[in-house]
């Protein structure tokens, strides 16, 4: 993706990297592809922040939602239909109903009410 470096990538500390990296994604409007790239990537991750957010403060919702940690990481997916890997990991596996279904699930489930 990157073809250029400002200098070689070996010489160039991290936060020179990441400065660079998304001046150039910017740059060539991929940047909300990258940064949902890496949300798709992370889901197990967000996924679990989303249950335990859900769990500690809205305690109507997680006792209609539940536990199961595939919902929360389905829920989080919304927002993301556009990138890559979700393109790739979701619609072209056939998962997009199981996720969909998910997606309706903060309504059923309270609607964030306690």
């Amino acid at each position: 993706m990157i073809s250029t470096w400002p200098k070689p990538i070996d010489d160039m500390d991290l936060s020179e990297r990441a400065i660079f990296f998304e001046a150039e994604s910017k740059q060539e409007n991929i940047w909300e592809s990258v940064t949902h790239d890496w949300m798709v990537e992370n889901i197990n991750l967000l996924g679990a922040s989303l249950q335990q957010y859900v769990q500690t403060f809205y305690h109507a919702t997680y006792a209609a939602v539940g536990s199961d940690p595939a919902v929360y990481q389905n829920l989080m997916y919304m927002g993301l239909q556009n990138c890559t890997l979700f393109q790739e990991q979701i619609v072209a596996a056939g998962l997009l109903p199981t996720v969909t279904a998910a997606w309706g699930k903060l309504n059923e489930g309270g609607k964030c009410n306690d």
